[in-house]
């Protein structure tokens, strides 16, 4: 059975769909919803666990600092023996229980879909407004496309990856701080221009 459909965090919201530089979309930020379950291997089942994703997913594991895509399904590497699975929001419980089948004794499987959320900053400006709030060096030759890691973004922890050279960054975050991590985008990304794309609304490609 599918899960339920999930509302945006940010229903309700007085926050405008645009705002900055006038008639400029200096960067998007998207809300994306997704299943995400966290996996942790047992002591000395690191191997076990990395082929087990790679038999049900054909998906390799990242290493530290890393990511991997397979498909509709993605792997950030949280911690050693620690990674975050992400795939479509349709998937939910019925990807949970394939995933506690698939490693049944060799990791432990927590489903993080509720916990945490997706935000997608993407746009020519990207960059320039993660600059300004996050201390990481996100020149090309630092932090390539795949890259991840858990850092500050403004005031709020919260897993980066870089998705593709648009540059398009996804930010995982707790949900109980995704607004505040929302305005301090927003701020940040008001010289620029931006556009807010809430989960329900249109989505970009």
């Amino acid at each position: 059975m599918s899960a339920p459909e999930r509302r945006s965090r940010f229903a309700g919201s007085s926050l405008p769909a645009r705002g900055g530089v006038p008639d400029s979309d200096g960067v998007t930020i998207a809300e994306r919803p997704a299943t995400l379950i966290q996996s942790a291997a047992r002591k000395g089942r690191q191997d076990a666990l990395a082929a087990a994703i790679g038999k049900e997913f054909a998906l390799a594991l990242p290493a530290p600092g890393g990511s991997a895509v397979q498909g509709a399904y993605s792997a950030v590497w949280l911690q050693p023996g620690g990674w975050l699975i992400q795939a479509p929001a349709i998937e939910g419980a019925a990807l949970v229980q394939r995933l506690a089948t698939a490693l049944d004794g060799i990791a432990a499987v927590v489903d993080q879909s509720h916990g945490r959320l997706v935000l997608r900053l993407s746009g020519r400006q990207a960059c320039a407004v993660l600059a300004k709030i996050c201390r990481l060096d996100l020149h090309p030759r630092s932090f390539a496309t795949g890259a991840s890691a858990t850092t500050l973004v403004g005031h709020v922890a919260c897993t980066m990856r870089l998705v593709d050279e648009t540059p398009a960054f996804d930010l995982i975050v707790g949900a109980s701080y995704a607004t505040w991590l929302l305005e301090e985008l927003i701020e940040a990304a008001d010289a620029f221009g931006w556009r807010l794309i809430r989960h329900g609304e249109e989505q970009p490609a």
